[in-house]
């Protein structure tokens, strides 16, 4: 009887020890979930970014062409591969029209990402340091800011996690705790370095071994979602890269040209759609001033070493802690040092396609133009640096002390190690989570307020407001062939329906109107939250009155926070011998009568009208 009670506790163990995995990684996913949403409030971006994946999923849903719906002549579109937009008009065929179920999605992604990295995590280290790693991530506020917003960040991050861990060789229990089943099956290593001898290092025997998972499906289903990955963002070009290169490591040649195939057909069919612009934006000294020209090797070298200072003390350390200042620094220039560290280490030890993809996707985020940097972009990295980081910081902890930092027998990391992690774990722990109270507070006072005055009622202040407020007036109230200038014309369209298109940002007044007259657009919208409407807009209307007549203004309080002009028809102007603009920063524009047709005082929409949590352009 004690034999048979000591045996069914020895087998109630040994199933929660079994389900211990599980539930650690659903605890992790939970936490994210929970932050996410309660962080979350019913607005809109004020980048031009989420209303393009709206437009191009609502154009794949309603016309099945995947084309720019808010330019002149809707072109096909070339520049955001069409994965994630494919994903919304899956929604919005299913019935989805607000801004909160679009957002939804991102959550369902992060924590998809948070659960990935989580079973990367599981075959590259012990239990409880995937744990401790995979809940930074999930409670870091890069990840937690990724999840309000309609993007295809997440989705790649989730996509990327989700290869690397099929891809990832998985970690074997140290040598003095390994033992296999007998009669147990054997695992096929085929191209697979022999490990060191416990006899060559004292520590090798407590270093994990990594071996390639056997079952041919997880290589197949890893390669397949990094094409995935790369089909939702051009930035997963490295991601694609890394598993070539892996693959060329392990000799495994039917499968590289399987995976070559496989990449080639979507890979040459979407190159050659017409359009396309990154690379072209990529070349510029700056993407929003083209008047700058192209980059040069030295504005290249240039552009690298600001990138790198700018990811080390800021990026890294408010993307993954919140820290900022002089401490977040520190900080930032501390975890990034220990993961370089980390990865040198495991480059050495056995280059995988994690080691591959940290140093292709870091070297290209170090040449990106550094006015699109940010800590979004580095997204895809911060499992990574966390991973290396723990790496170098368990190595020179070893170092240091060999006789404390030695593994148990069990296998499991020691005390001393253990509560060394948990302080580390903390401090970076704490902040994200002050940072996402104040998210999440904020959050709550929004919610009432975007109710009120609709989704841009909590960002950009005035300015976004009135350019909302004016873009769903001119949808109401405009011909439905009206072509509108706007600083953000992909969320003008969202809003208005209209088509709309940036106006040239060119210090020669004359082109504006020039362009205007080509296209045929006969409106264009003074408001926006940056200072291209005083650069580029004002000194037109200043050069040239005689060609502009107030549509209607807004103003809140004192504040003028934009109008609609209208453009009226000339002979075209010789661009080339325009006056152009003065380099100085523009005041007011010349006072422009009021257009005839439009004289009679112009109603704008109510707070009721502007309130829908709809997205417009659904509902037309």
């Amino acid at each position: 009887m004690v034999r048979r009670a000591a045996t069914e506790a020895d087998g109630s163990r040994s199933a929660a020890v079994r389900w211990l995995p599980a539930a650690l990684g659903a605890a992790v996913v939970a936490v994210h979930v929970a932050m996410a949403v309660a962080a979350s409030a019913p607005v809109a971006h004020t980048g031009g970014d989420n209303a393009a994946y709206l437009s191009l999923a609502n154009s794949l849903a309603q016309h099945g062409a995947y084309a720019e719906t808010w330019h002149p002549g809707s072109p096909p579109h070339a520049k955001y591969p069409p994965a994630y937009p494919a994903a919304l008009a899956i929604m919005i065929l299913a019935g989805a029209k607000t801004w909160s179920a679009f957002k939804a999605l991102s959550v369902v992604w992060t924590a998809l990402a948070a659960g990935f990295c989580f079973l990367w995590l599981r075959r590259r280290t012990e239990l409880w340091t995937a744990t401790a790693l995979s809940l930074l991530l999930a409670v870091s506020p890069a990840l937690l800011y990724a999840s309000q917003w309609v993007l295809s960040d997440p989705m790649f991050v989730a996509l990327t996690l989700a290869s690397l861990w099929l891809l990832t060789p998985y970690a074997a229990p140290p040598r003095a705790a390994r033992t296999r089943p007998r009669n147990g099956p054997r695992r096929r290593n085929r191209g697979r370095r022999r490990a060191s001898s416990s006899a060559r290092s004292p520590s090798a025997a407590n270093r994990p071994e990594l071996r390639l998972e056997p079952r041919t499906w997880t290589l197949a289903a890893g390669l397949a979602l990094a094409v995935a990955a790369w089909f939702t963002r051009s930035a997963g070009l490295p991601l694609v890269m890394a598993a070539a290169v892996f693959l060329a490591l392990e000799r495994r040649w039917k499968a590289l040209a399987g995976f070559a195939a496989l990449f080639a057909l979507p890979a040459v069919l979407w190159q050659l759609r017409p359009g396309g612009e990154y690379a072209a934006e990529f070349l510029l000294v700056n993407p929003y001033e083209p008047d700058l020209g192209r980059a040069g090797p030295a504005d290249l070298a240039r552009r690298v070493g600001e990138n790198l200072w700018r990811y080390a003390a800021l990026y890294v350390p408010g993307g993954l802690a919140g820290v900022a200042g002089a401490l977040g620094t520190v900080a930032g220039l501390l975890v990034t040092g220990l993961a370089l560290g980390g990865w040198f280490r495991g480059m050495r030890r056995r280059p995988g396609v994690a080691e591959c993809f940290f140093a292709l996707y870091a070297g290209l985020v170090l040449v990106w133009p550094v006015q699109w940097s940010g800590d979004r972009f580095a997204l895809p990295l911060f499992p990574l640096v966390l991973f290396y980081a723990a790496e170098a910081l368990a190595f020179l902890w070893r170092r240091a002390f060999p006789a404390a930092g030695a593994a148990s027998p069990a296998g499991g990391a020691a005390p001393a190690r253990r509560a060394v992690a948990a302080v580390a774990v903390a401090l970076l722990a704490a902040p994200s989570v002050l940072s996402w109270s104040e998210g999440a507070r904020a959050a709550r006072g929004c919610r009432p307020e975007a109710a009120r005055a609709g989704p841009m009622a909590c960002v950009g202040g005035a300015q976004a407001r009135g350019f909302h407020a004016l873009a769903v007036w001119a949808g109401r109230n405009l011909p439905e062939e009206s072509i509108v200038f706007s600083r953000k014309p992909r969320l003008f369209h969202v809003f208005s329906g209209l088509q709309s298109v940036v106006f040239p940002f060119s210090r020669n007044d004359s082109l504006l109107l020039a362009q205007a007259d080509s296209l045929d657009a006969r409106y264009v919208l003074r408001a926006g939250w940056d200072r291209s409407i005083l650069a580029y807009v004002d000194p037109v209307v200043d050069a040239h009155p005689d060609r502009f007549c107030q549509v209607v203004g807004l103003s809140f309080g004192a504040d003028n926070v934009g109008s609609l002009l209208a453009i009226k028809s000339a002979q075209p102007i010789d661009v080339r011998n325009g006056p152009t603009a003065s380099q100085d920063a523009p005041g007011e524009p010349a006072r422009v009568e009021v257009c005839p047709e439009w004289a009679g005082p112009q109603q704008l929409p109510s707070s009721v009208a502007l309130s829908s949590m709809i997205v417009p352009i659904l509902d037309r």
